[in-house]
């Protein structure tokens, strides 16, 4: 019974009082827009600030050099090309990467080629791997920037129903003629 006279008298007090509603939504509304614009977007003005500097700041500088010839581009990779000699050194690194990524690499197949211009020579090298596609893109990506190689053909076939994977790659490594 007296939960009834409250419900009754709370809803008397919020019908005489409907007017003020409105106003007090409002005012609410207010104070959080406040609040917001105090904690997340006044800070983010200040770094806008900084970044239009920065900008500026960029503008105003001089422009890097003129990008070197392709006859130029060419003679840095010469320059930083490996001998003959070192083919064996670096198929053991190609076989640690992949051993370091978790793939399973049985012996390949290696062919020495003279490119025909004769100004490099070219070492082909025929791996199977087996490994997961992270493993597998992991080893590739760090040979690619260890090594003097291009990638020249992957074949993948994935193990029935397994995240196993069966890949053929064939690799080009370069280097100068002995």
């Amino acid at each position: 019974m007296m939960n009834r006279i409250d419900l009754a008298a709370a809803r008397q007090w919020l019908v005489r009082h409907r007017d003020v509603w409105p106003h007090a939504a409002g005012a609410l509304l207010l104070v959080a827009a406040a609040l917001l614009w105090a904690t997340a977007l006044r800070p983010l003005s200040a770094d806008n600030d900084r970044l239009r500097e920065l900008v500026a700041e960029a503008a105003h500088r001089p422009r890097a050099a003129v990008a070197p010839s392709p006859a130029e581009q060419f003679s840095a990779l010469e320059a930083s090309l490996a001998r003959p000699d070192d083919a064996v050194s670096m198929v053991s690194v190609i076989y640690r990467l992949g051993i370091a990524n978790g793939l399973q690499i049985p012996t390949g197949e290696y062919q020495l080629e003279r490119v025909p211009d004769d100004r490099m020579q070219r070492y082909r090298l025929n791996l199977p791997a087996n490994g997961s596609y992270p493993q597998i893109r992991a080893f590739i990506l760090q040979a690619l920037q260890t090594l003097p190689i291009a990638v020249d053909d992957i074949q993948v076939r994935r193990e029935s129903t397994s995240d196993k994977l069966r890949v053929r790659l064939r690799l080009s490594l370069y280097m100068l003629p002995a």
